[in-house]
This record gives C-alpha cells, structure tokens and sequence, in this order.
C-alpha cells in the first residue's frame, strides 16, 4: 500500500468515526494516533525465508528496521538490524517463525536469555485488527534491554524481540511503536491473504512503470 492509499484510509477511518457519532475531539485523537502509527512502522513486511511446514506470517518493524535479516548462529532467530542511513531508537528486531513442541521450543528460545525460565514470562495482549496474545520477557544483558514476544498458535511460534538501548527502555513513545508494531502480526490464512495483495499490487505497480517507460520512448 502507497503512503497516497494509506492516507486515504486514515481519512475514510476517521469519516466513519464521525458518522458512528464520535465527537470531534475524539476524531482528532484518533486520527492523530493512527497518522502516528503509520509514520512510525514501515510499509512492507518483514522478510523470512521459506521452511516446509512454516505457517505464513506478516508482521510491519518500526521504522528504520531492515526489511531482510541474517540467520543468528545456534539462534531460533534471524536478526534485522537497522537499515543504513537510518535512524531508529531500535538497535534491531528480531524475528522467527517455528513449528515445535513445548519441551524443544522453550529450552531453544530461553538459552538466548541467560538466567531466565519460562515462568518469567508474563500473558499480554496486545490490539491490532483483533486482540493478539503474546507471552512476554524483558531481558537486560547490561547493555541492551530486549523484549521478547513469543505468539503460539498450536505448535506455531512466532517469536518478536525488539532490542533497545538501555536508556530507550522506559521511554513511553517507544513501547508504543512497539505495540503498534505487534499489532500489525497476522499468521495462517490472514497472512497469506494480506502477503497475496501486496504481491499483487506491486506486480500491477511494475506493469504500470514498464507501460510508462515505454510510452515515454
């Protein structure tokens, strides 16, 4: 979707709200908070390459966070570290998508966080198109604090981790962007629907330029 195409629905959201008898000021706030989230998420999803048997995910990082990672050595996790000649309070997100059983999937993830068990995570939800679960970590290895996600759907896993500066940690703006960003997660046959359109979209967008160009000569 163009940033033209999303503002469009930021507008046609808030004219609904409007008629559904919402009162100005809470149209503002709203369009405000919703112009905040799409200018602090990137446009395109994160990038993970194909396994069998590994459900379709979609999920939108912060701004700023390269689009395509790098596999982390004994790591259930690829790392997507910030884009170059970006800025983003974020020093990188981590993400991964598993098919496995309880006793595998805890033991492999928690290594990654010296020191901590599973009854050191704690039931979230967190709000996008519906209401999503997560069971959450904070980790601080005395330079960075990460924050770790794990959705489940059945054996599916989706892990999120967002690492930040130490000093970004208790910053509000930044947990926000965080929660909008775990809101925008979509697994199974929503994901796979979403993924088709963008595909379908860009390739229409290219046919589009080619037909320029060549109208152009």
């Amino acid at each position: 979707m163009t940033r033209g195409r999303l503002s469009s629905a930021v507008v046609a959201a808030g004219l609904a709200m409007l008629s559904a008898g919402c009162g100005l000021s809470h149209y503002q706030q709203q369009m405000a908070e919703e112009q905040a989230r799409a200018e602090s998420l990137e446009m395109e999803p994160l990038q993970l390459p194909q396994k069998q048997g590994q459900p379709n995910v979609f999920f939108r990082p912060p701004k700023g966070i390269t689009l395509y990672g790098s596999n982390q050595e004994g790591s259930l996790l690829q790392r997507f570290p910030v884009a170059k000649g970006a800025t983003s309070p974020f020093a990188s997100v981590d993400f991964g998508v598993e098919s496995m059983k309880d006793d595998a999937f805890w033991p492999a993830l928690l290594r990654l966080f010296p020191g901590k068990e599973k009854g050191d995570l704690r039931h979230v939800e967190k709000t996008g198109a519906r209401k999503i679960p997560f069971e959450e970590l904070v980790y601080d290895d005395g330079q960075t604090t990460s924050y770790v996600y794990v959705h489940s759907q059945g054996e599916s896993r989706v892990v999120i981790v967002f690492r930040l500066d130490r000093g970004k940690r208790d910053d509000s703006y930044v947990r926000k962007i965080m929660d909008w960003s775990l809101g925008t997660l979509l697994v199974g046959a929503d994901a796979a629907r979403v993924n088709d359109a963008i595909k379908k979209h860009a390739s229409e967008q290219a046919v589009k330029r080619k037909q320029a160009e060549s109208d152009d000569q």
